[in-house]
């Protein structure tokens, strides 16, 4: 870590690095994103806040062991300052967390691509639009 590097930023790359799962992890540490730290500064969320929510970059980076108490702890710090959570880009691990949960509602916006390089001739020849 440099000086003039924010000690929150390296924290959160820490984490990231060693816990970090979704492809948007790396989001957490770029400028203008918030960080809030779990009580056992074991787990990280980055989020905006906007007219009293908190739009989480994706899911909270943290060991699938933790994730709901992560999830819980991460609301409750929300609430003591009336805000909502809207978690944004979160993936499978955190949907199957809350799929049954009264307390969330869940909005698919869209899918990952899926890339498989081995079948790309096959899916090209087979596919007049991609080989033009």
């Amino acid at each position: 870590m440099t000086k003039a590097e924010n000690p929150d930023i390296a924290r959160a790359r820490e984490l990231i690095l060693s816990l970090g799962w979704n492809s948007t992890s790396f989001q957490i540490i770029n400028p203008g994103i918030k960080r809030w730290f779990s009580a056992e500064a074991d787990a990280v969320v980055g989020y905006v806040s906007a007219s009293q929510i908190r739009v989480v970059v994706g899911a909270p980076v943290c060991s699938i062991e933790r994730l709901g108490d992560v999830v819980a702890e991460f609301e409750a710090d929300a609430r003591r300052t009336s805000e909502m959570v809207c978690y944004f880009g979160a993936e499978a691990r955190l949907d199957s967390l809350l799929a049954d949960s009264q307390n969330h509602t869940r909005f698919l916006l869209g899918a990952q691509s899926v890339w498989r390089p081995r079948a790309w001739s096959a899916i090209v020849a087979g596919n007049s639009s991609l080989r033009s």
